[in-house]
Order: structure tokens, then sequence, then C-alpha cells
């Protein structure tokens, strides 16, 4: 097994393309989306007790749902991972962090669907010059969902009979808000044809477990090229299969 990171309560493989690498070959040749995967998470947003609040609004305490960006990202002491062109931090799921120099390429090349945004230092409240903030403009229903766990956000739910870990449940804040979300999965399934939509874009599907939500980034295979011709490390790309249920192994 590769190694794992933790999204609380469930926990979404790192290293898909090499556990995976024989069929990801074959099928990167008749697939034209791919779910782009974090290789690991450094940091945290910050404050951390308040973070969410903050950047999004509205949103749910209590399944993680959230509206639109409102505010930068603030970071602690700038990024680790020096060799990493993409950096997710912990905790946000949705969000990718890039090199100042990667944000120019990628606004230079063509690609559509994103745009640098600027991320803070909390202590300084000054724009971190190392990294921005790959903001994805567009979020498209297009994610079969209907063999995934559902995840009702309302006392009791779905996820109350399953065994979780100890600590995964955040105590009751405020009022649910009755939004469904499901299980991450392993295997993405899409309903749509995106081939003419933006080379990256948000699954508007939420998915997630426990107090966190978030939506899967999809990207195109003309985005995956472009980054794997510039040998930029951080992320990984699993293919969406079109016409096919998602799926989460072990469910």
């Amino acid at each position: 097994m590769g190694r794992r990171t933790c999204v609380r309560v469930l926990c979404l493989p790192t290293n898909v393309d090499h556990v995976r690498g024989r069929k990801v070959q074959l099928l990167t040749d008749i697939g034209d989306r791919f779910a782009v995967i974090p290789r690991g998470h450094h940091g945290y947003p910050q404050p951390e007790d308040g973070y969410r609040s903050l950047v999004w609004r509205p949103i749910c305490p209590n399944c993680g749902w959230h509206g639109e960006q409102v505010s930068p990202f603030e970071v602690r002491r700038g990024f680790g991972a020096a060799h990493s062109a993409f950096i997710q931090l912990n905790w946000v799921f949705d969000a990718w962090f890039v090199k100042a120099e990667v944000a120019d390429a990628l606004m230079t090349s063509g690609l559509t669907g994103f745009r640098p945004e600027t991320v803070l230092d909390s202590k300084s409240r000054m724009p971190v010059e190392s990294h921005r903030q790959l903001h994805i403009d567009v979020a498209m229903p297009c994610m079969d969902v209907s063999r995934l766990q559902a995840v009702t956000c309302r006392p009791n739910n779905e996820e109350s009979t399953l065994p979780m870990p100890a600590g995964s449940r955040k105590p009751d804040q405020g009022d649910w808000c009755g939004r469904v979300k499901h299980h991450p999965p392993t295997t993405v399934g899409l309903y749509r044809d995106l081939r003419n939509e933006p080379d990256l874009l948000f699954a508007d599907e939420w998915v997630g477990s426990g107090f966190n939500a978030f939506r899967v980034i999809l990207a195109s295979r003309r985005f995956v090229d472009f980054v794997r011709k510039q040998g930029w490390r951080g992320l990984a790309f699993r293919p969406a299969i079109s016409g096919m249920p998602s799926e989460r192994a072990g469910e």
C-alpha cells in the first residue's frame, strides 16, 4: 500500500499512477478527463480554528459545505515542499497552490478555467511572494454519484452507524443545513461530456465525510499533458470514466 492522506474520517490514495500505473496508461488513451490527486499535504490554513469562515461564505460548520471564496487563504511561514510545483494544505481538498513561476507559465499556456490569487502571510498580512492560489472558476454537475454512500447533514445521519476512528466526529455546531454529500470516490465516473469545457473545473457534486466536504477537481488531457511536459511535481492524475458510475473501493 502507498502513502495515504487522511480526510479526517476517510482516506484517499495519493500514489495513484504508481499503484495503477498500467491501468492509467491504458485509460489515458481513451479518456479526456482526469481527477487531480495531491501527492501530499503541507502546512495548515490560518487561523486553524477559524479559517473556513474567513475564506468562504456561507459555511456549514457541521458538514463542511461552503459557498464562494471571499478572502485569500492565509498561511504561516510560507509553504514547505520546495520541490513541489503544486501543493495542497492540510484540511483543504479543493484548493491548489502553485509556485509563482508555475502560475505565470500556466497563465500563458492557453489553458482555461483558473486564475492566480494572492496568498497572505498570517503574521504580516502581506502577500506570500513565492506562491499563488490556483483559483478554479467553474463548477459543473457531471459526476455520477449513484453508487456512493450518501451522507446527509442532519443529526443521526447515514454515518452514525458506521465505525469511525476516535476523534473523527466534531461536536454539533449550530443548524444542520440538510445538504447531501457522498463518500469520496476512488474511481470517478462521469455522465456528462466535458470535452468542450474549461481545462480545470470542479465536479459540482460534494464529497467527503464527517465535517469535511469538498469537490473533485477535474483536469483535461491538455492540462495533464502540459503539466507532465514541464516535469512539475506535487500532483497525480486518475482517469475519469465517461458513462460509468463513480465507485469507492471497499464500499
